[in-house]
């Protein structure tokens, strides 16, 4: 049995969810969480190390433990916990979550060495059935379901949840519940922007911005993931011109196949050098924003009215 765990990941539902097989698997461990972001680390070993009247075994759970990043702290003192995980207390589980290991710091090479340090991923398909187990929805609405929420998964369940309700009666979803429920994902949106902006549709390009600067969206958030759609384009780009399949290039960048086979539609309207030229252009604005030479929303207003 494994005394230590290593959960680490951008995607905050998979560590939740792993957290949460991990309290049925230990039923019987009493469950202490942590988040490091407002309790110190000497909290967590010291209910590692302490024993109570009972013996109780103990889950112990530290989130959001960034010393082991390469954004964390440099003057946190690790030597306690380079001791506990020499000589681990046999009664206690601990788990420690962060996003993205150092793997250059000394206490990250030594706890992948005693660590489990589990693949944290999810069939989203599998995940939908899951979550609709008594209602009927054929493959090809859940896959409109999943590709409506994109790669979130935490949407995905959340969206599940109000079909039931929604469908509560007929227990039958329908591609029609869907969009009649589902609001369409954040990238969506940022998909059609990018798609009016490779297409030339200025008039369409200003509508959907204005509609999400309507839903309280911020200008520079909509800058920052236009320039992430138009990096993925590029990245989409050169790898198809060097021969890569779909699911290939979906693998490469660690992205859902569905964001990647609606890039091929739309990077056929660009050469390389004009994806770059427009990301450059994007990331300048960026920092003018960002050093307050120019406000935001009239920056990027004028960028989409200049492609």
């Amino acid at each position: 049995m494994p005394l230590i765990y290593l959960l680490t990941g951008e995607d905050s539902f998979l560590i939740n969810r792993k957290i949460e097989s991990l309290k049925k698997q230990y039923k019987d461990y009493e469950y202490i969480p942590f988040d490091l972001t407002e309790s110190p680390l000497e909290n967590v070993l010291e209910a590692l190390d302490t024993f109570d009247l009972w013996m109780t075994s103990k889950l112990v759970v530290a989130s959001n433990a960034q010393f082991l990043t390469a954004e964390g702290k440099k003057e946190i003192s690790l030597d306690q916990l380079e001791k506990y995980i020499d000589h681990p207390n046999p009664s206690n589980i601990l788990v420690l979550t962060c996003n993205k290991l150092d793997e250059r710091k000394k206490i990250v090479k030594k706890l992948l060495k005693v660590s489990e340090h589990p693949t944290l991923e999810v069939n989203p398909k599998t995940l939908v059935t899951e979550a609709l187990e008594d209602y009927e929805i054929t493959p090809s609405d859940r896959m409109y379901l999943i590709n409506r929420c994109g790669n979130n998964y935490e949407k995905l369940v959340h969206e599940c949840e109000k079909l039931k309700l929604y469908c509560y009666d007929q227990k039958k979803i329908t591609q029609k519940d869907i969009e009649e429920v589902v609001s369409p994902w954040l990238d969506d949106n940022i998909f059609d922007l990018v798609d009016a902006i490779v297409n030339r549709k200025k008039e369409k390009s200003y509508q959907i911005y204005q509609e999400l600067l309507s839903h309280n969206e911020e200008p520079l958030k909509i800058l920052v993931l236009v320039a992430n759609q138009f990096h993925l384009l590029y990245q989409v780009k050169v790898w198809h011109n060097e021969g890569k399949k779909e699911n290939e290039i979906a693998s490469l960048l660690k992205v859902h196949p569905y964001r990647v086979k609606l890039a091929l539609e739309k990077e056929r309207g660009y050469l390389e050098k004009e994806l770059l030229d427009i990301i450059t252009e994007l990331a300048d604005l960026d920092e003018a924003i960002k050093q307050g030479t120019t406000y935001q929303n009239i920056g990027f207003e004028l960028f989409l009215l200049n492609r």
